[in-house]
């Protein structure tokens, strides 16, 4: 079988544990643009995870509210599982449940606190563990593919390495050691780009790079709003509009995915994303500041 899915924390960790009981031969990591795209086609000997679904598919796990209402046309008539969870791995946890994926309990317990931004500013400011780890999927931090790191590192913890044994490996190390020495860097860059309006900060990166920094960041600069747009371009026609609520404060009260769907986007009630036509995105991005401003905690 093939596993598609996100080259994110919860995209691995989805692999282990369908690697543990599925015979899982290739993994192709993507992007839920990629799949609208018709970048990659699905078939019945594929997985789906922490992905929109797509018709054809064998089986589909999924956690993202933009997919509620897809999940629900569809009940009973695909495998897998859908729900409003932590994270996908803790669907496929929950789906298979008994001692063959027991033994990666506490791993999962440590990727729902990383996909639902259970998190503090240490977490942010000076990542360990798990969360650095999570960070380490630039793909810009190393010219090994994200693919290639990918594998290596679920192939660790199919051979039950310790978490500090995967830190010290020299292709985690790099990246890591790259991200942090770039953090104070990246918070004077945000700054620059950065301005607040009303409660939400905008980052404007659109013809420069995105830096090399772990989302969250920017609330570490900009710890008095409430949530954060920002903007880049990624096609000479396409600009991509990323909205998060300030992790560290619950005065936002704009549900995501919900607000991007809208806009034919999607994502969870914290984060999510939209992509436009650039020629075109001025007025939707200002309709979207208005609104999280307008969803701010009395």
């Amino acid at each position: 079988m093939r596993l598609i899915t996100r080259p994110d924390l919860d995209g691995l960790a989805c692999g282990v544990l369908l690697s543990v009981v599925e015979d899982i031969r290739e993994v192709s990591l993507v992007q839920p643009a990629d799949l609208v795209r018709g970048v990659i086609s699905v078939g019945n000997t594929d997985i789906l995870a922490n992905l929109p679904y797509m018709d054809g598919v064998g089986m589909w796990f999924d956690h993202h509210w933009s997919e509620a209402s897809v999940a629900e046309s569809i009940a009973g008539d695909f495998r897998g599982k859908f729900g409003l969870a932590d994270s996908a791995a803790r669907l496929v946890y929950e789906y298979y449940e008994g001692p063959a994926v027991e033994y990666y309990e506490s791993f999962i317990d440590e990727v729902d606190r990383v996909d639902s931004a259970r998190i503090t500013e240490t977490d942010v400011v000076e990542p360990s563990g798990w969360m650095l780890i999570s960070y380490t999927f630039d793909p810009r931090l190393s010219n090994e593919s994200v693919n290639k790191y990918f594998c290596r590192v679920l192939d660790q913890i199919l051979e039950r390495r310790s978490l500090e044994y995967i830190l010290a490996s020299s292709q985690v190390a790099e990246r890591a050691s790259k991200l942090l020495s770039g953090q104070a860097e990246a918070s004077i860059f945000l700054r620059q780009r950065s301005y607040v309006e009303g409660n939400v900060v905008v980052t404007d990166l659109r013809g420069y790079s995105n830096p090399i920094a772990n989302r969250f960041l920017i609330f570490s600069v900009f710890p008095e709003t409430s949530a954060q747009v920002k903007i880049f371009d990624i096609r000479s026609d396409m600009t991509v509009v990323a909205v998060s609520h300030n992790v560290f404060n619950d005065e936002c009260r704009s549900n995501v995915g919900e607000l991007l769907a809208h806009y034919g986007g999607g994502g969870h009630v914290g984060a999510g994303s939209v992509r436009l036509s650039r020629y075109h995105a001025a007025d939707t991005i200002s309709d979207i500041i208005d609104k999280l401003n307008s969803a701010k905690r009395d």
